[in-house]
């Protein structure tokens, strides 16, 4: 049995998802790799499944290790080659990424700054 696709309209429940980006550390010493936590949980009473989440810094170089792809997609069988996660988020219950990367030498001393986009299945 195929199963059924939804195209939602994301302006409609963007609202009823919470996310949280923080760094681990408010510092770093030279050569400790940078820890971000994202937490993202969902008000409404059904749960929701993401594609994909999208973590992005104002240094675009790191974004690369910062993407979470849902690993079960539609079906349970489906396959990826980026780093998996379950973005099955369930209502009032928070889920927690966490991604861990080296600075570059042109940051150091610097500030990062996190955006974040979140992605409907489709």
């Amino acid at each position: 049995m195929e199963p059924c696709v939804f195209n939602v309209e994301m302006q409609n429940i963007v609202p009823c998802v919470e996310c949280k980006a923080q760094f681990t550390s408010a510092t770093l010493a030279a050569g400790q790799e940078i820890e971000v936590e994202v937490y993202l949980r969902v008000k409404c009473p059904f749960p929701v499944r993401f594609s994909k989440v999208n973590i992005s810094l104002n240094n675009p170089m790191y974004n690369q290790y910062l993407e979470v792809i849902d690993g079960h997609g539609i079906s349970a069988a489906s396959e990826s080659k980026s780093k998996e996660g379950n973005l099955y988020l369930v209502p009032s219950t928070p889920s927690c990424y966490k991604f861990s990367f080296l600075p570059v030498q042109e940051d150091i001393g610097s500030q990062l700054e996190v955006h974040y986009q979140l992605n409907p299945m489709k």
